[in-house]
């Protein structure tokens, strides 16, 4: 089976984020079933702007092309859905170009645009495709105020968004809330949306969990209540802040890290600095490598989405928390993807997005009953061993691609 992956990062990429996702999911489908992948992707890495990748690269028995289109996701207002729009002209161009056919294309929601190169083809073709949303808009950009509802804009992007969900022979989500969100939204029967989650990375997986050395220095026995993310809009990292706050001076016992960079990450620096928050500690960016050792040293970890989001987006770093054999405390509401999978594994606890002194109350609840929290550890550690792994989830994608092309086939054949 081939396949054609379009997406505007890839490998080398190691952001953590989806870049790096389907940079595994290619090697591990590589590996393991009989599939190849033309992969045409951008120039550049999701956060480093000054480095070019070559135009061709073979890896790990993938051929990579990458077109040269600037970076949407450093552009702002007009230039950024403009830029994922050139990403997607490029990508569809580079399609043709390629000697061998293609039996099924897999697109994903990163740039927003980037379906429309797979619809094209299919038109022009007859190659269908799958279509991954790790992130959907315009509803991700209508809820955190960017875009106006009802505007040109929106209605313009709603009106594509809608089509392109329609054309797809299959459409992937990694949650049931967004599955169930576009069935209402836009009409899409469910028989053609699949849930297939997010998974745990192996290195935390097996990593040493009692290992405190990243922080040992600082929390000095202290409760280690952590943020690890990118802090942005979306992220809402705000009320760990109002939570420090609250606690700072009647419990200084906790410790609050926050770990991460972003378009938010100088606002969080600026509150903290101005108003005196003395038990929170700021580190904009650690290595890679030590994610392991930084998730280890939390005694709880913190999964933050701004209001509302939480039903269009599930964030990574929730599924290595549960590797990382930590409880979480998740800002998002119950029939959230993570709050459904809170619910199920008792993995953690569930508080208001927007209710800092619930968050305050959920922290001080672990931190005074520590069986609690090594039990909710541990339960989100099977949880993630049962569920959320990388082989488990290729063989779903496997299926689910295989299952497009034998379709297409009968289809032909029946012609």
């Amino acid at each position: 089976m081939k396949v054609c992956l379009i997406t505007e990062f890839f490998y080398p990429d190691n952001t953590g984020s989806s870049p790096t996702l389907l940079s595994n999911l290619v090697r591990e489908l590589r590996s393991n079933y009989d599939i190849k992948f033309d992969v045409i992707t951008s120039r550049s890495l999701y956060r480093e702007g000054n480095i070019k990748l070559p135009k061709f690269e073979e890896w790990e028995g993938s051929r990579i092309v990458r077109v040269n289109t600037p970076p949407s996701n450093r552009m702002r207002g007009p230039a950024r859905p403009l830029a994922g729009l050139l990403f997607a002209a490029a990508a569809l161009r580079a399609m043709k170009q390629q000697k061998e056919a293609f039996d099924v294309v897999l697109v994903t929601s990163n740039p927003p645009a980037a379906p429309y190169a797979a619809d094209v083809f299919q038109r022009r073709y007859g190659t269908p495709y799958a279509y991954l949303i790790h992130d959907l808009y315009p509803d991700i950009a209508v809820g955190l105020g960017a875009l106006k509802y009802g505007s040109i804009p929106d209605r313009l992007a709603r009106y594509y968004q809608r089509k392109w969900l329609q054309n797809a022979s299959v459409v992937i989500l990694t949650g049931r809330s967004v599955r169930d969100h576009i069935a209402i939204k836009y009409g899409i029967a469910t028989d053609r949306l699949t849930v297939i989650p997010l998974w745990a990375d192996d290195g935390i997986l097996n990593a040493d969990q009692t290992s405190r050395k990243f922080l040992d220095e600082y929390a000095k026995g202290r409760f280690v209540a952590m943020y690890f993310g990118t802090i942005g809009p979306l992220q809402s990292v705000g009320i760990v802040v109002d939570a420090a706050k609250l606690l700072q001076d009647s419990h200084p016992d906790i410790l609050f890290v926050i770990i991460g960079t972003g378009e938010k990450a100088p606002e969080i620096e600026k509150r903290l600095r101005e108003e005196q928050i003395r038990n929170v500690m700021f580190v904009p960016k650690v290595q890679s490598g030590n994610i392991a050792d930084l998730l280890a040293s939390a005694d709880v970890s913190l999964v933050t989405v701004a209001p509302g989001m939480d039903l269009l987006c599930t964030p990574i770093k929730f599924y290595n928390i549960l590797a990382s054999r930590r409880p979480v405390i998740a800002t998002v509401t119950e029939n959230s993807e993570i709050g459904q999978v809170i619910s199920e594994t008792k993995c953690g606890l569930v508080v208001d997005p927007c209710n800092a002194v619930e968050m305050a109350d959920a922290i001080v609840r672990l931190a005074s009953n520590k069986a609690l929290a090594e039990q909710m550890g541990k339960n989100g550690y099977k949880a993630a061993c049962k569920q959320f792994l990388l082989p488990q989830v290729a063989r779903h994608y496997y299926e689910v691609l295989a299952r497009i092309v034998s379709f297409a086939d009968n289809d032909v054949r029946a012609r």
